[in-house]
């Protein structure tokens, strides 16, 4: 395989050094595979990916989330990867034939990240939310910009 061959319209690249056919669709089950390629054997899915893995309603930013365990080999953070290191891999669970972390991990994992940007306007912009209290009634929750 030359490199001329890759960069040509045959194929696609989903990280450096990893290439697919450019027929093949792309989806959070593909990605997750090629990111596995980049990382030590005891790597685990984490975060917002092993919810997407799972099926769970969290969007989708494009973005991989491996969890390596303290002292694992260093990975690279790059573009569509995002490392995490220190991560619990014992409660990891196996599913279709990739190693998530255990639930509880996954969501603090989410929680931690950064919320998606609401609305138009800055990627700087941030939003507060007022709580409602039990004496509120149906009373949503609202968000005001800050």
């Amino acid at each position: 395989m030359t490199r001329g061959r890759l960069a040509g319209p045959e194929y696609r690249q989903l990280f450096r050094g990893i290439h697919v056919a450019a027929h093949v669709s792309d989806s959070v089950e593909l990605r997750a595979a090629a990111a596995l390629l980049l990382c030590p054997p005891e790597a685990v899915l984490c975060g917002r990916t092993a919810a997407l893995l799972r099926g769970l309603p969290v969007e989708d930013d494009g973005t991989v989330h491996v969890g390596l365990p303290t002292g694992a080999t260093r990975v690279d953070r790059r573009p569509g990867l995002c490392p995490h290191r220190d991560i619990p891999t014992e409660g990891g669970v196996s599913w279709g034939g990739r190693t998530l972390v255990g639930v509880p991990e996954m969501w603090l994992g989410v929680a931690k990240e950064r919320p998606p940007r609401v609305g138009r306007g800055s990627s700087r912009s941030s939003y507060s939310v007022t709580p409602c209290s039990a004496t509120d009634g149906a009373r949503r929750p609202t968000w005001r910009r800050t």
